[in-house]
């Protein structure tokens, strides 16, 4: 049977066929992944697309680049783009290969809204970053915001609703506050707090702007210089608060 196997011809030629075939194919992956790794696909640049303040190109290549391991062919992509979204600024990226040792790179940069309370930054998102605070406020001074953990979304949407009815009168909210117990607190950059309370079914936040702009006129006219604290917790009124108001009285 054995002699037989080795004098059957097209036996034989398929399994030399076979052989032939694999050692090409070992070939071609040996040649392959010696040329995958030739230093011209060493990486070497990124590209970034739509760059944006406050991220300094020079800087953040620096920063990426030794961190990124592989070449053009083998790089993990998903991992670079956790690499680059730890960094400072990156809300969100793209990455992408380009011929042939660079990654071109889409950043989404955080645009800082306020300080949020624990020294950090909240976004236009309403999403809690870190960065360098001076860079924060080279363009413009920040409002500072603060409520318990997870409320980053609900009092960063409050001080973008309040405060642009609140410009209305003039009175621009330097800070927002939301206790433990859900009260809202809002401080003016004319010295003013003005004491929001709890959302009611009966007296919403929105309820209680309204009525302040309703009787801020008069109460600008007459008592602009005096007042310190406006409390818009009563069901159907308001209290005025100050020192020379309570002097006088």
């Amino acid at each position: 049977m054995i002699a037989g196997f080795w004098h059957d011809s097209r036996l034989m030629s398929l399994i030399a066929g076979l052989f032939t075939l694999a050692s090409v194919m070992i070939l071609s992956i040996a040649f392959v992944n010696w040329l995958i790794h030739r230093p011209m696909f060493d990486l070497r640049q990124m590209i970034l697309d739509d760059q944006s303040d406050p991220i300094n190109t020079v800087s953040f290549q620096n920063q990426v680049l030794p961190r990124i391991k592989g070449g053009f062919f083998s790089i993990d992509l998903q991992e670079v783009r956790q690499i680059v979204e730890g960094q400072s600024w990156v809300r969100k990226a793209v990455i992408q290969r380009s011929w042939p040792n660079a990654l071109r790179i889409k950043i989404e940069a955080h645009k800082p809204l306020a300080f949020w309370g624990d020294g950090r930054l909240v976004n236009t998102y309403g999403e809690v970053f870190v960065a360098n605070l001076a860079e924060a406020t080279a363009q413009r001074q920040l409002a500072k915001l603060e409520g318990p953990a997870g409320s980053e979304l609900l009092v960063s949407k409050m001080y973008v609703d309040a405060g642009r009815s609140l410009a209305q009168i003039g009175l621009h909210p330097v800070k927002v506050l939301l206790s433990d117990r859900y009260g809202w607190t809002f401080e003016t950059m004319n010295g003013i707090r003005i004491e929001l309370g709890r959302e009611q079914q009966e007296l919403g936040i929105e309820d209680k702007l309204v009525r302040l702009k309703r009787v801020f006129g008069s109460l600008k006219q007459h008592l602009m210089e005096q007042i310190e604290v406006i409390d818009m917790r009563y069901p159907r009124g308001l209290a005025i608060k100050g020192k020379r108001i309570q002097e006088a009285s």
